[in-house]
């Protein structure tokens, strides 16, 4: 049966077109491919129930799972530690044929400094996949020690091993701290464009500019980028703004480059570290190739889509917005085709803004408050595009409706019908006469048939003002009376 009342083909339209602009909004970004194993990466096994800070640590079969994922796609894996369970790091990443840079985490706690270093030292001469050895990792920036601190524990290290040793800090601590090169055997730098405010079509230039510097401070010393990537989340730092493209953008212009000019590098970081937010912000937990899942962010050869499965949530903005046409348009028989195209855009626009939004929260990382407010804003979003369409169901019946019962016209009273007595109320003050008699005149064509109009002058003194009101107010008849308002002699207000 054809619903003559229900533009269907229209409403399709919308529906297409809502979809379109999903696709142009993740249209795929093309990156230059990599193809091949990465030199290294930062390897922190920590997933969604770990966290260094309250003492909840993976197990090593969690460890040993994510060094097989890794397994094929780099040479090596960079650690910060070598205690609570990341000690056995070396023994199985060599059955899964992968090299270690151990590190050894050194904070302001001294015994727990020489923990680390008695493990670090250990380890070093145990297992022969162990080719670097780093005592501390920003501990000079977090000024948890000082530089001549962080030369002892080197000269410790140093004595008692004979891979090479360094410790790894930002590349302007290096600059700024040239005594710190002389007791490390390589320049361990951390290039981090991200966290300086670089934008991303600039932010690979920027690393090897910083790189070009080290080698020009340091010409005896290798120079070892042990971190360089790009965040897919987070908030923005001044002109870095994090995603999944800037982030595939970075890394594949990166290798690419890394690789011709025989870099030694490190990305950071192999997985999502959601605890992280705690310490770094926001951005703290997006750094990883794989997400807390163990899932690739981006393929390192193909394009790059923002948001990978952007299709199932236009998918279902689209049956939203068609399910809402349905619930307010079918009854509308009587609203015009242009009326119901109108409220079908707003339909479907705001569907998608509910799915966007939605989408943005299911790819975060949430505490216990944050989860709680991204569902008071869905909540919040979806009352507030109830009541806009409501309204815009007001406008559409208002400009397109053709008739129907919001088109009033006059009543047809009985003949025993009584009018209420309706009284109309003119105030006026100083106003010119000429103003007055005009109001007056419209209030004339009035066809209802008991009213009266009372104009009421609020204490008038000139009469050349007020009476020529009340004069015309008699030529009008007796549903016009005149009241003036004035202040008597003995400053009481008379009629």
């Amino acid at each position: 049966m054809r619903i003559k009342f229900f533009p269907i083909s229209a409403l399709i339209l919308v529906i297409i077109a809502n979809f379109a602009c999903w696709t142009y909004l993740n249209r795929p970004y093309q990156a230059p491919a990599w193809d091949g194993p990465m030199m290294g990466v930062a390897f922190s096994p920590f997933r969604h129930h770990h966290n260094p800070e309250k003492g909840l640590f993976p197990t090593q079969e969690e460890i040993d799972l994510d060094l097989a994922l890794l397994a094929g796609k780099t040479h090596a894996v960079r650690t910060y530690s070598v205690a609570n369970g990341l000690e056995m790091v070396p023994e199985l990443a060599a059955a899964h044929d992968l090299n270690v840079t151990a590190g050894a985490w050194i904070s302001s706690n001294e015994i727990a400094n020489e923990m680390e270093i008695e493990n670090l030292i250990m380890l070093s001469n145990k297992h022969k996949n162990v080719v670097r050895s780093m005592v501390g990792n920003e501990a000079i920036l977090r000024k948890d020690v000082s530089v001549a601190e962080m030369i002892e524990y080197l000269r410790q290290v140093r004595k008692r091993i004979w891979r090479p040793v360094s410790t790894s800090e930002p590349w302007h601590i290096w600059i700024n701290n040239p005594e710190l090169a002389e007791e490390v055997d390589f320049i361990a730098a951390h290039i981090l464009p991200y966290w300086e405010g670089i934008p991303i079509d600039q932010a690979v230039d920027y690393t090897f500019d910083r790189y070009q510097a080290l080698r020009e401070a340091f010409p005896n010393k290798p120079i070892v980028i042990t971190e360089a990537g790009w965040p897919s989340g987070g908030k923005p730092v001044k002109q870095s703004e994090p995603s999944v493209v800037n982030q595939a953008k970075f890394l594949r212009e990166f290798l690419n480059r890394a690789h011709n000019q025989d870099i030694i590098y490190y990305v950071v970081e192999a997985f999502d570290e959601p605890w992280k937010m705690q310490l770094e912000g926001s951005s703290g937990a997006y750094w990883g190739l794989f997400n807390a899942e163990r899932q690739a962010k981006f393929p390192m050869q193909s394009d790059v889509l923002a948001m990978p499965a952007w299709q199932t949530w236009a998918g279902a903005a689209g049956a939203i917005g068609g399910l809402i046409m349905l619930l307010f348009l079918v009854r509308k028989r009587l609203l015009g085709t242009a009326g119901k195209v109108f409220f079908a855009l707003i339909a479907n626009t705001s569907a998608s803004a509910v799915a966007w939004t939605a989408s943005i929260g299911v790819y975060q990382y949430h505490t216990g408050l944050s989860m709680t407010m991204w569902i008071l804003l869905l909540v919040m979003q979806v009352l507030a595009i109830l009541v806009l369409l409501v309204e815009s169901m007001e406008i559409a019946e208002v400009l397109w409706n053709r008739k129907s019962d919001r088109n009033f016209g006059p009543l047809d009273p009985p003949a025993d019908f009584s009018f209420p007595k309706v009284s109309v109320h003119l105030p006026i003050h100083n106003e010119p006469p000429e103003m007055v008699r005009e109001t007056l005149s419209a209030l004339a064509q009035l066809d209802y048939p008991n009213y009266e109009v009372l104009i009421l002058d609020n204490n008038t003194t000139d009469p050349t003002i007020w009476k020529p009101v009340r004069e015309f107010c008699a030529d009008l008849g007796s549903n016009f009376r005149f009241f003036i308002w004035k202040t008597g002699p003995d400053s009481r207000p008379v009629l």
